[in-house]
């Protein structure tokens, strides 16, 4: 219904379902402590399932050939596609997820702060990556330079803005 690679102003809306589906199950995960509970094994498991499943979709196209777009639409590759993307997404987020509560879970006051924000940015940042590009096109440097420019400035834009507007109070509630 909504192909993966379809944009409106910037986003896009296919991935949507996924998104909403993996901030329901963070608010039951943070409610329950499930992120805590979360072994090594559990996340080994998972994450050579996505590894698996890695390898697999580029021969699974190659076995098919081109049965339809995988963006979207009604098709085998669009099904395989659906079912492929949300086992590699949980098994790297898991994975992850582990070795950054093990290995990574000490920040300094800023780093704490920054990662309050993240959330808010990776709603918002969209936005702010377009935004900066646009206001980057007349410049005549080379694209790499522009790549850099506008990646600092469309971070710096999206954690001012995120740093502001988690600070409104109904807003905090929620993100």
């Amino acid at each position: 219904v909504l192909p993966v690679d379809k944009e409106i102003i910037g986003l896009k809306l296919g991935y949507f379902p996924l998104y909403i589906l993996l901030f329901l199950a963070g608010i039951l995960a943070g409610r329950n402590n499930w992120l805590e509970n979360i072994g090594g094994k559990q996340a080994r498991l998972w994450f050579i399932t996505a590894i698996v499943f890695i390898i697999a979709l580029p021969v699974i196209f190659v076995f098919l050939g081109n049965t339809g777009s995988f963006s979207g639409g009604f098709s085998l590759l669009s099904a395989i596609y659906s079912l492929w993307e949300p086992f590699v997404c949980f098994g790297l987020i898991l994975q992850f997820l582990v070795i950054f509560r093990n290995k990574g879970n000490r920040f300094s006051k800023i780093g704490r702060e920054l990662g309050r924000d993240s959330y808010t940015v990776y709603i918002f940042h969209p936005f702010f990556c377009i935004g900066a590009a646009i206001l980057l096109m007349p410049l005549s440097v080379c694209p790499l330079v522009k790549f850099v420019l506008c990646t600092v400035l469309s971070i710096t834009a999206a954690y001012l803005f995120a740093g502001v507007l988690v600070r409104v109070p109904m807003v905090k509630r929620v993100l």
